[in-house]
């Protein structure tokens, strides 16, 4: 039976997801030598190329993490007081909002999700650009095809404007049935523009 060639586009590319398998590839890549990275820090076998935040970099970040004011370069040192360490002060070692299995308070327990949530977000983030990147090269998006019996057009057209000449690439369908051009499957690209009043060179 007779098939629309849109059709057949789409059922090709969900049948064959060469787009999506390649850039999974890409994203596993990227992933696995990260992961290989930090496993050959952690055994000695390479060094970190990332030097470590400086303190004030890292109470900035995270203010929840401490009380009082932050210490700087120049000020005397300061003793921070975790969040932790205050309830434990306020409420005693045994208090209500201790975990009896685990013997950490919510807060000290939310803390801990966090950070391990924002670690993992941070181990994907250059697994993900790889992915986008490799998927915007590949993917190609459902052609608009023009009717059936119809002839294709291509050529250069100038536009003359009142401040610059414009020259555009164009694509187009001529339906003889409707004796139109088909809008959808038309390409417009520019390919040059020109100003009439240029300045001269060197001049910003």
């Amino acid at each position: 039976m007779p098939v629309d060639s849109l059709t057949v586009f789409r059922i090709r590319q969900a049948l064959w997801p060469s787009a999506l398998v390649q850039s999974t590839w890409s994203f596993t890549k990227v992933l696995v030598a990260d992961d290989i990275r930090k496993i050959a820090e952690l055994l000695g076998l390479g060094s970190s190329s990332r030097p470590p935040p400086p303190l004030e970099q890292i109470l900035a970040r995270n203010p929840q993490l401490f009380r009082g004011p932050i210490p700087t370069k120049d000020g005397p040192p300061v003793q921070p007081q975790t969040i932790g360490d205050a309830t434990k002060a306020i409420t005693g070692a045994n208090g209500p909002d201790k975990s009896a299995l685990t013997g950490k308070s919510s807060e000290e327990i939310d803390m801990a999700g966090a950070k391990q949530a924002l670690a993992f977000q941070a181990h994907l983030t250059d697994a993900m650009k790889a992915f986008k990147k490799k998927f915007a090269q590949t993917f190609k998006p459902a052609p608009n095809y023009p009717p059936r019996g119809s002839i294709l057009i291509s050529g250069l057209v100038e536009i003359d404007s009142p401040r610059a000449w414009l020259v555009f690439d164009v694509r187009a369908a001529w339906d003889p049935k409707t004796k139109t051009f088909d809008a959808r499957s038309m390409s417009i690209q520019m390919r040059r523009m020109q100003l009439k009043k240029q300045g001269p060179i060197g001049r910003l």
